[in-house]
């Protein structure tokens, strides 16, 4: 199962659905090759996303387990979770 098959099976346990900016955040998220910070997913999903919708796709994939947070030195980063 990819990333985001096992996002979409996350959120449907919850009962919501990847659509529309989320799956934009999340199709950014699975081709990361290692750590980021909510900056620099902000700027490649571009300005039509917005600040607070990034960070809450960014907690709804940490609580998945589909990221983890990455501490040290001012802000967190995330990395992937292998699987």
């Amino acid at each position: 199962m990819n990333f985001q098959d096992r996002y979409e099976a996350w959120l449907a346990t919850w009962g919501k659905r990847l659509k529309g900016q989320r799956r934009a955040i999340a199709d950014v998220v699975a081709v990361r090759p290692g750590p980021f910070t909510a900056d620099d997913l902000l700027a490649a999903v571009g300005s039509t996303i917005s600040r607070p919708t990034v960070f809450r796709t960014l907690n709804e994939l940490v609580r998945a387990e589909l990221l983890k947070v990455r501490g040290g030195g001012g802000a967190s980063g995330y990395v992937p979770r292998a699987g």
